[in-house]
């Protein structure tokens, strides 16, 4: 995830990112963010990276708090994994049905990460 204080003048970065072989998804459904994707077909075999270009007083940015709440609480960070794995295997090809899946536990852990 990378903070930035304006989506409009991020733009500037698709041209580098895309030199790197990363492909902008430009029709993201998430109006708060950059999406940008690498391997992913038919420009290569499987996903292997994505960054999140995101304004930092904005939505996205706060996400950082899950990352961070997990790094202090390893015990949390045992269960998200559990959890990932469960629902990786549950939803093989659905990949819309697994991230779904984590919504109500990462609401969950932000709170928690919220109120500490």
């Amino acid at each position: 995830m990378v903070g930035v204080h304006s989506l409009l003048d991020a733009k500037s970065t698709i041209p580098a990112l895309e030199s790197l072989g990363y492909v902008y998804w430009r029709e993201n459904p998430h109006p708060g963010r950059m999406f940008f994707v690498k391997g992913m077909p038919p420009y290569g075999k499987q996903r292997t990276h994505h960054v999140h270009i995101v304004e930092v007083d904005g939505e996205f940015w706060e996400r950082k708090l899950f990352r961070d709440y997990l790094k202090a609480h390893p015990e949390e960070a045992k269960q998200y994994e559990a959890l990932k794995r469960d629902l990786a295997a549950s939803f093989q090809s659905d990949r819309e049905a697994y991230t779904n899946g984590k919504n109500d536990y990462i609401r969950a852990v932000m709170a928690k990460a919220r109120s500490e």
